[in-house]
């Protein structure tokens, strides 16, 4: 229960402070992704088949607090969870500092895979809009985005690791495994 709790309350304070502070401090094009950073951290430590119910709940409220189509942040999360699943157990590796380049090149892939996502994902509904309002950029300002999701990781890296310590300790003292009669 616990555990739920400190999901729940850490995905509204992300999602809040994505879309209240970070869009009034960046620019639309190169403000770090907090939920996308929260689910790609939730995908190395849990997996993809545990996240998932997180991922599509975060990706409604995003949609709808971006008046984006419904299912557009849905689509670009799952792909991007299940593809750093298929990334991190294929290439799991133990010493730190290759786990540290394994995390700087899955954030990468991360935030240029959901940034291409959701620019075909538009692309397709202006397509069927008949419209040309949208056009697809793909550029080297994706680059200035990477390094702002990468710091972002960083900063939120130790202290969510601590808080999954904290509620596994606790998760551990209320259902010990070893009785003492």
């Amino acid at each position: 229960m616990l555990r739920k709790t400190f999901f729940l309350i850490s995905l509204f304070l992300f999602i809040a402070f994505q879309v209240f502070f970070v869009s009034n401090i960046f620019s639309i094009q190169n403000a770090p992704n907090l939920v996308l950073l929260l689910i790609i951290f939730w995908t190395i430590k849990k997996g993809f088949e545990k996240t998932l119910k997180i991922i599509i709940f975060s990706g409604i409220i995003l949609d709808i607090f971006y008046f984006w189509p419904i299912g557009t942040n849905v689509l670009s999360l799952t792909a991007v969870s299940f593809s750093i699943s298929f990334l991190t157990r294929r290439f799991s590796i133990s010493d730190f500092f290759s786990r540290s380049i394994m995390i700087i090149l899955v954030v990468s892939f991360s935030v240029v895979l959901n940034d291409f996502i959701n620019q075909i994902t538009f692309e397709v509904i202006y397509f069927f809009k008949k419209s040309d309002e949208f056009n697809l950029s793909f550029d080297w300002k994706i680059w200035k985005k990477v390094f702002y999701n990468l710091i972002a990781f960083a900063i939120i890296f130790w202290p969510l690791k601590k808080i999954e310590k904290l509620a596994d300790f606790y998760k551990f003292k209320k259902n010990p495994k070893y009785y003492v009669k």
